[in-house]
């Protein structure tokens, strides 16, 4: 705690240094948030964007990598370069993160383990918007700790890359994009593979997307493919008792969207259709031992309006979801849902504003609920402060419910998970910086979790009872500070508290929170023209060993020529985010890219 004290002292102290920068940058726009586009400066909510700039000189490769330096975010892999990682926001389960892919959900029936199974190299991202807290009042189903909306590129550049690195890795990318004065596409494809840091850590991954886009003025159509193809060694990724269990997962996705826009309002329907397969083994050396396949296919369709009314703007929106399961452990499964949502959002006098929001939900096996929520904001110059308070709910996934396994054991009288989140912050930007700081609780009830007696018996999906986390958050970042070669610094503080109210023996999941967390990134400009990017995280979990990681990446530009070089855990620190995995120790990659221009 004394740490984070101080973390919060340096970044009162930097933001007094910044506001004496005269370098502007733009403010961004936030569609996550609100359901309708506002500027980052009028959000009042608890939001991070992780922009262009930060993307393409980050050291990561993954898109899931992406977000281990957001404050209230835990990205817990199982492996490197996304093999399999589950995030969660504010301690919460990595159940009850809402993925959004330009603005369609893309959360997986099955289990949430496969919900960062994505067709997306980082070269696609334009930006990341994450939204810390309750969302369901605007997003329905799995908005219970927050919602992470990936925003993809319309077009850009054309790219080539070749790389290669420690544990035998290699990487191939390359992206075709163009497109005229009214139409745009994208087409991506990404190989990576590696032979692994210990036994049974291997990978072999493909990416294809391809995204095309067309604006007549007052419509515009959006259609974008994508497929991910990962076969890894799940070296005890689900149970100690089997440290040799090997996993082979596809994902097909696609999705359409219409705008029709008009002076005062916008409508804007969408589908999504999505296949997902994964073939476990739990024995790699012994495949007929236990071995099951999973196909599972979600298609939904969402209508939203928006309306520019004299009183303010208003937003209905329904949606249509029809998950099914075809699974040899799992049987069979069908599920329906329907949502209504109602959100609107006023201004008073250019300081003032209110967002109300309401969501319906039917489910096919627990009927419909209300999920109400509420934000307002009011602004004194640069600084903005501002107050939600918003419900959430997930339905429990098909593994909760009907896994059988020696490792794991389902439970088919699970109840939905359901929370209120109650926050207060403020936020702090001028030309040059932004600074925020926010408070929050969260009220679980009927909380899903694994648990069991003994750590030599197979883990069992429980409701555990309720369970109150609460914390604070600060963020910081600057541009050009006025340190010799910094361009861009950023930094990152959070704490959780938790408080249970059940009587749970040991937690899987829902008791494996970061307690600490702090992050540090610097992005520097060197002589020579090199552009040199470190990134330092503390990370410390609750009733374990808290330990620090350093990465770093630096790059060249001959013309249209880039090398680069990167390098992860320089530190070398031996660590795991999950008991029984441990992650990989130093790892460096050098390679080469070639853009068009």
């Amino acid at each position: 705690m004394n740490r984070l004290l101080m973390t919060f002292s340096l970044l009162l102290t930097l933001t007094r240094l910044s506001a004496q920068d005269a370098y502007y940058a733009v403010d961004p726009l936030v569609v996550t948030a609100h359901r309708f586009p506002v500027r980052a400066a009028d959000v009042s909510r608890a939001v991070t964007v992780i922009d262009s700039a930060e993307i393409r000189r980050s050291p990561y490769t993954s898109v899931q990598e992406l977000l281990l330096h957001t404050a209230g975010v835990d990205l817990q892999r199982r492996g490197p370069e996304g093999v399999q990682a589950d995030v969660s926001v504010r301690g919460a389960s990595f159940e009850g993160t809402l993925i959004l892919i330009d603005g369609v959900p893309v959360n997986d029936c099955q289990t949430a383990h496969h919900n960062l199974n994505l067709p997306l190299s980082t070269d696609d991202v334009e930006r990341i918007e994450v939204v810390r807290g309750s969302l369901s009042g605007l997003y329905g189903a799995d908005a219970v700790g927050g919602v992470i909306h990936i925003i993809t590129k319309n077009g850009g550049r054309s790219t080539a890359e070749l790389s290669a690195g420690s544990f035998g890795y290699y990487r191939a990318a390359a992206a075709l994009a163009g497109g005229a004065s009214r139409f745009s596409f994208r087409l991506s494809g990404e190989k990576k593979r590696s032979d692994g840091y210990a036994p049974a850590t291997d990978f072999d991954q493909s990416n294809l997307f391809l995204k095309t886009a067309a604006d007549f003025g007052t419509w515009s159509f959006r259609w974008s493919a994508g497929y991910n193809d990962k076969a890894f060694g799940a070296n005890a990724f689900y149970s100690s008792l089997f440290p040799n269990e090997w996993e082979h997962t596809r994902t097909l996705l696609s999705t359409v969207a219409v705008d029709l826009k008009q002076p005062r309002w916008t409508f804007t329907p969408r589908l999504l259709l999505r296949r997902h397969d994964d073939d476990f083994m739990l024995d790699r050396a012994r495949p007929d031992f236990y071995r099951n396949t999973h196909v599972n296919r979600t298609i939904q369709a969402e209508l939203p309006i928006q309306w520019s009314t004299p009183i303010g703007r208003l937003a209905f929106f329904s949606d249509w979801k029809l998950e099914q399961l075809n699974s040899s452990a799992l049987g069979d499964r069908r599920r329906q849902s329907l949502g209504l949502c109602a959100a609107f959002n006023r201004t008073l006098f250019d300081r003032f504003d209110i967002n109300p929001t309401f969501y319906g939900h039917y489910t096919s096996e627990w009927g419909w609920r209300a999920w109400p929520g509420v934000d307002a904001g009011v602004h004194f110059g640069r600084f903005k402060l501002f107050a939600a308070v918003h419900s959430a709910f997930r339905a429990p996934s098909f593994t909760e419910l009907y896994y059988q396994s020696p490792a794991n054991i389902g439970n088919p009288r699970l109840r939905p998970e359901s929370a209120t989140t109650t926050e207060i912050g403020g936020s702090l930007r001028g030309g040059s910086f932004t600074a925020s700081l926010s408070f929050f609780r969260r009220s679980a009830r009927e909380l899903i979790d694994w648990v069991r007696d003994s750590s030599g018996e197979p883990w069992r999906a429980v409701n555990i009872g309720r369970l109150q986390t609460f914390g604070p958050e600060a963020q910081l970042s600057l541009t050009s500070p006025g340190v010799p070669t910094v361009e861009r610094l950023s930094l990152g503080a959070a704490h959780i508290s938790a408080s249970k109210q059940s009587a749970a023996p040991q937690s899987k999941y829902a008791l494996r929170h970061l307690k600490n967390q702090m992050t540090l990134t610097v992005d520097h400009r060197l002589p020579g023209a090199v552009r040199f990017s470190w990134s330092l995280q503390y990370r410390e979990r609750c009733n374990e060993k808290p330990y620090t990681l350093l990465d770093a990446g630096a790059a060249r530009s001959f013309g249209r020529l880039q090398v680069f070089f990167k390098s992860l855990n320089l530190l070398n620190t031996t660590y795991s985010d999950f008991v029984g995995v441990p992650m990989p120790g130093r790892q460096w990659t050098v390679g080469i890219k070639l853009n068009d221009n």
